[in-house]
């Protein structure tokens, strides 16, 4: 079985990405939400189970230089990728091997926060009880574990199609060959199901549908792979309690919440269900989940679930807001609709709260501690000589509850610690290092978010000359030649003001670079 997984993932790398939530200032931050000091970001330990090429791990090295992040993977050919990055990069915080989780040694010490993102439903049993004993043996006192797996009953309808697709390629014996067998059945099997079956007809084209959208590594290592076995949430609690670990929360925080539901639904829930788990477990039923991305701690750990206002003290908050209206006046009690990047929204008639939605939206990407947020936004208010509508503390109170709803609905995020990037271009730009050398073979690079990116090819280019080595007019000298010798290879002049329009495509440029969190 190791023989074989390392073989596929040898022979097709898997992409390896940066994944925000798995970040210790995001798990902090959800960790104090519920009355947890959680180890500080600043010296932490940080380990990666399957790491691949550090995709992951080596953003976290750049973000916190004083942490010490190990990454361990199976594949050879992936862990010799991720240490190239870390040499370029000269990065001496960050260590990748490429050795089994079965080998992981003791003697290796404590880490603040262990990470398994898309490991354990695909490894075998003794495997996934070895990432439990390593977390139980090896988390800190404080430190927080994270572990995502498939779950049921969503994966229910998606294991019809991996069987089906596992069934007819894997007669084949190159991996190519199976990857374009196995899409090919998919497509055969959304296109043939029978039409009178309506229900069973709706969830696997829906299913075919999202699978057609996925890179190739990934259909052959989430449908293909010989292991990939879902579980229910309260059976992954159990195994976990078995080690000494109990459940903290889940990395999408909305996912938890009862409230997200029609108000019916909520109050049902918590009748029937008012223990945490047993309630979590239904709410999967009720949506078919298919997969859960869990925090545990040291069982001794005091958990508060009773989330209070107060617990932002000391976070910061980000978001990006658009209006839902052509204008709206602060002044104003007419309730108004804000939509976040994932196209939820927070519908408010609360002035504290339409201030603090236009301070974020210009901080942005930044975050801005609670406390700052608070202060601001009660002084936009004075100037707009709007009328107080309670007392300090209950103006604070409101407007906590208001950001714990964005956070809920995924309209802003929560954060431990201040933003390691800038939100302005300077006179000598300076890009992310880790970005500047993905772009010189790529067009999606990493941010200082802990982000993918998506850029094109001229702002790859472009992305590659912000070392601070070279002032804004050298920059936009350069584009010009750019430009230039474009414009004769091609025949197409460039309309206009030449040097005027690239030097306005610089600026704007540089002004997507801040707001996309590349710029240190």
């Amino acid at each position: 079985m190791a023989a074989q997984s390392k073989s596929t993932y040898d022979d097709v790398p898997y992409t390896s990405l940066p994944f925000a939530q798995t970040h210790p200032d995001r798990l902090a931050a959800l960790a104090r939400l519920f009355g947890l000091e959680s180890p500080p970001l600043e010296g932490c330990r940080v380990l990666e189970l399957g790491c691949a090429s550090g995709g992951n791990l080596i953003p976290m090295a750049l973000t916190l230089p004083g942490a010490e992040l190990v990454g361990i993977d199976l594949s050879s050919v992936q862990i010799r990728d991720g240490q190239a990055v870390v040499a370029a990069l000269g990065l001496d915080n960050v260590r990748l091997s490429a050795i089994s989780i079965t080998e992981i040694d003791p003697t290796s010490g404590q880490f603040d926060y262990i990470i398994a993102h898309g490991v354990y439903s695909w490894v075998p049993n003794d495997v996934q009880t070895r990432i439990l004993e390593i977390c139980s043996r090896q988390l800190a006192a404080g430190g927080i574990a994270f572990i995502s797996f498939n779950t049921l009953p969503g994966w229910r309808t998606r294991g019809v199609a991996r069987d089906l697709m596992r069934y007819h390629a894997m007669q084949f014996a190159d991996p190519r060959a199976r990857i374009e067998q196995a899409r090919g059945i998919a497509d055969f099997l959304a296109s043939s199901v029978a039409a009178a079956n309506s229900g069973y007809e709706t969830l696997i084209r829906a299913e075919i549908e999202t699978l057609r959208g996925q890179p190739d590594d990934y259909v052959l290592h989430e449908y293909l792979e010989d292991r990939n076995e879902p579980l229910y949430f309260h059976q992954f609690v159990e195994r976990a309690e078995s080690h000494g670990l109990q459940y903290l929360a889940d990395a999408d925080f909305g996912t938890m919440l009862a409230s997200n539901f029609p108000s019916e639904v909520a109050q049902a829930l918590v009748r029937i269900a008012p223990g945490v788990i047993r309630q979590e477990q239904i709410m999967d039923f009720l949506r078919n989940r298919t997969f859960r991305q869990a925090l545990l701690v040291h069982e001794g750990v005091q958990v508060n679930r009773k989330i209070t206002p107060d617990r932002l003290r000391g976070l910061g908050i980000s978001g990006s807001f658009q209006v839902e209206a052509a204008a709206f006046d602060i002044r104003s009690s007419d309730v108004v609709a804000f939509r976040g990047a994932r196209g939820n929204r927070l519908r408010t008639g609360n002035g504290i709260t339409k201030a603090a939605v236009m301070i974020l939206n210009e901080f942005w990407p930044r975050a801005v501690p609670f406390e700052d947020l608070v202060r601001r936004a009660r002084t936009m208010l004075r100037d707009w000589a709007v009328p107080s509508v309670g007392t300090d503390t209950e103006v604070e109170a409101t407007l906590a509850a208001d950001m714990l709803r964005c956070f809920g609905a995924g309209i802003a995020q929560l954060h431990a610690r201040p933003s390691a990037f800038s939100a302005a271009p300077g006179d000598r730009p300076v890009a992310s290092p880790l970005a500047r050398l993905q772009a010189r073979r790529d067009t999606r690079v990493t941010n200082l978010r802990h982000e993918p990116v998506q850029i094109d090819t001229d702002l790859a280019r472009l992305l590659q000359l912000l070392d601070g080595s070279r002032s804004r007019e050298e920059i936009e000298r350069i584009a010009i030649e750019w430009a230039t010798a474009n414009a004769a290879a091609t025949g197409t002049p460039i309309p206009g003001e030449p040097e005027r329009l690239v030097k306005d495509r610089v600026d704007e440029a540089l002004r997507q670079f801040a707001k996309s969190a590349l710029l240190v």
